[in-house]
């Protein structure tokens, strides 16, 4: 082998661990990254599960208010029936 050859592959080398370096370089920076719109996601879905429970929440309150009117409103109108029907005799 020639001095030349060494040479050679004594830069093929570095070129090879250089390379390698960036690939795991790349790869950190995209696990970072990754990680990064993971916890995002993560907190956006909390927030969005927050916001879904808490309207659940009125609409549960809304429904048991309109229905307590509900229930209000048919007792009254049973509770009139006596007089419209003694009405109407008279």
């Amino acid at each position: 082998m020639t001095a030349d050859d060494t040479d050679t592959m004594t830069k093929l080398s570095e070129r090879a661990k250089q390379a390698e370096a960036n690939v795991t370089s790349a790869n950190a920076k995209q696990r970072a990254d990754l990680d990064a719109r993971v916890s995002k996601a993560r907190d956006k879905s909390r927030q969005n599960a927050e916001e879904l429970s808490q309207k659940a929440a009125e609409t549960r309150e809304d429904a048991s208010e309109h229905w307590q009117a509900v229930k209000s409103s048919w007792s009254d109108h049973v509770q009139d029936l006596p007089d419209k029907a003694s009405d109407r005799k008279a």
